[in-house]
């Protein structure tokens, strides 16, 4: 049997002194340590709450289109969700992700985690985030639709308010649509969009309702469906309940 050779901690000592004597170990004093730790921490502090006002904003922005609520109807609703997708903005996520990992890397539980576990705990806090923090932004949406806008920040939430996309359309029930019926929830109805543009809005038999058809003037909702000169067949309409228009 092979014997197990023993180590003698103090030559392991004795050639650490005479390593650091020649050159090879550069000695660091603590504070170095502690400043790349705090400024590790505030890095990852800064980028956090970077991702989290980009995927809200994201998500508020979303929400105030209609799309949000688009694949509640199926395919054609995830395609126009995907079309009305901000990219612009789920590429800068993309990029404080990555940030985020490579400081978080900087910790013994990090590096002893698989990057694939830690990547996907940051993208569950960034939508999980984006989407509790997204109601935040509408503070400032209301300042710069009723007031003089914010400085840097209002151009963004003005081209909030102000796009449009071919099969989604949010607005307020104004009345019964062009058919002459007074009952809403049978043959259509009239919408008008923030941008005080009306459509009417076509129902079907196809039509997919799938929070019920009770409809009536004043209530905020979204419709999914291609617009032809003014009028829109929609192939889903939904009331959005506790949202302002």
């Amino acid at each position: 049997m092979e014997e197990k050779k023993t180590i003698d901690p103090g030559s392991i000592k004795e050639r650490i002194i005479q390593a650091a004597r020649r050159g090879d170990i550069t000695m660091r004093p603590r504070w170095h340590f502690v400043l790349k730790g705090t400024l590790v921490g505030v890095g990852i502090l800064l980028a956090l709450l970077a991702l989290l006002s980009i995927a809200s904003f994201a998500v508020f922005s979303l929400r105030q289109t209609g799309a949000w609520f688009a694949p509640a109807f199926g395919s054609s609703g995830w395609f126009a969700f995907f079309r009305a997708m901000p990219w612009l903005l789920v590429a800068l996520s993309a990029v404080f992700v990555v940030l985020l990992e490579v400081l978080v890397r900087h910790y013994s539980f990090a590096y002893r985690t698989s990057l694939v576990l830690t990547l996907a705990v940051i993208l569950v806090v960034a939508v999980a985030g984006g989407i509790v923090a997204a109601p935040f932004h509408r503070g400032v949406f209301k300042m710069v639709r009723h007031g003089p806008p914010p400085p840097v920040v209002g151009s963004f939430y003005r081209d909030i308010g102000s796009q449009r996309f071919s099969d989604v359309h949010r607005g307020v029930i104004v009345g019964p649509g062009s058919g002459g019926s007074t009952t809403l929830s049978v043959r259509g109805f009239l919408i008008e969009d923030a941008g005080g543009t009306q459509w009417t809005v076509r129902r079907g038999p196809r039509t997919r309702l799938p929070f019920g058809a009770e409809f009536e003037p004043g209530d905020t909702v979204v419709v999914f469906g291609p617009e032809h000169a003014g009028a829109i067949d929609a192939f889903g309409i939904r009331e959005l309940v506790g949202e302002e228009p």
